[in-house]
């Protein structure tokens, strides 16, 4: 069955209004790194289900940099 509500952007998204996630998850090892964080196996407290969990590293973004970076790869892009 499809969902009816409208899918949100991100900027969207009130995020000190989400839930805290702490104690929903037990993490039980890490099973990555990558450049935004480390990702680590989970089961979930209540049912025992086991879920991937990416825990990203929070870094002040320069918008203004990040919009320069994003503009440079689709130019690239567009060469290829």
């Amino acid at each position: 069955m499809a969902n009816d509500s409208p899918a949100k952007s991100l900027v969207d998204i009130d995020l000190a209004s989400l839930r805290d996630p702490a104690g929903i998850f037990e993490l039980v090892e890490v099973v990555g790194n990558g450049t935004y964080g480390q990702v680590y196996k989970g089961r979930h407290v209540k049912t025992g289900q086991l879920a991937a969990i990416k825990v990203m590293d929070v870094t002040e973004v320069n918008e203004e940099e990040a919009v320069r970076v994003l503009q440079h790869l689709l130019k690239k892009i567009g060469q290829i």
